[in-house]
């Protein structure tokens, strides 16, 4: 059986693990995930508000930025690309602060609306945490397909990221949880935001308990 390696120093430490992280609770081999459907750890996420904006517009209203520290820290800088599908895209003109409802660009090329959305990595690379659920189907990994953020209503081969990486744009190798580890479920990275759904998956393949801290 090959056996799995990997460096403590990984992304997204797994504080959510109620047990020892070992090669027992962890898949061999080690698994790939399809960087495109990934936001990296850290994103910025900018989503078009109310209104939109119109071809050369030098202004888009937007829905407040999340504050990362304080309301008036500077999360995204001049020259920053924002990406909104294709063909969209937008540069800033002046720094984003936490809390703005708008931000600054250059002349758009293409029309913006409302829901319209990009994230801003500030690194450009795409580090994946630890604890989030990935998924495909069984005809999927017959094929070989990587993992996606896991679809709980049709995907079959479903796990929690055991071992993050630090830029799956250079390498999207993970190392998977083992069904049925004991695990704080309250911990994972983004418990708070996962549907019913996804909540009772995680439950039904593992062990899970809630930690007070």
């Amino acid at each position: 059986m090959p056996q799995v390696k990997f460096s403590t120093d990984t992304i997204g430490y797994q504080n959510f693990l109620a047990e020892d992280l070992s090669s027992y609770n962890l898949v061999p081999a080690g698994a790939k995930i399809n960087p495109g459907e990934f936001s990296a750890y850290g994103s910025i996420f900018v989503t078009v508000a109310t209104g939109g904006a119109a071809i050369n517009a030098v202004s888009i209203p937007i829905t407040a930025l999340a504050p990362l520290e304080k309301v008036g820290t500077v999360i995204l800088p001049i020259g920053a690309v924002l990406i909104f599908g294709a063909k969209k895209f937008a540069i800033l003109t002046a720094p984003a602060l936490a809390g703005d409802t708008a931000i600054a660009v250059q002349a758009i090329p293409t029309a913006l609306v409302i829901t319209d959305a990009a994230n801003y990595s500030p690194g450009h690379s795409k580090p994946i945490q630890a604890g989030l659920l990935v998924g495909r189907t069984f005809a999927e990994r017959d094929n070989s397909t990587p993992y996606g953020p896991a679809d709980v209503a049709a995907d079959t081969d479903v796990y929690l990221i055991g071992v993050g990486c630090q830029d799956a744009n250079i390498n999207p190798e993970i190392v998977l949880l083992r069904h049925q580890t004991l695990i704080y479920e309250n911990r994972l990275p983004n418990w708070a935001a996962m549907t019913a759904p996804q909540k009772a998956k995680v439950r039904s393949l593992y062990q899970c308990i809630t930690s007070a801290n």
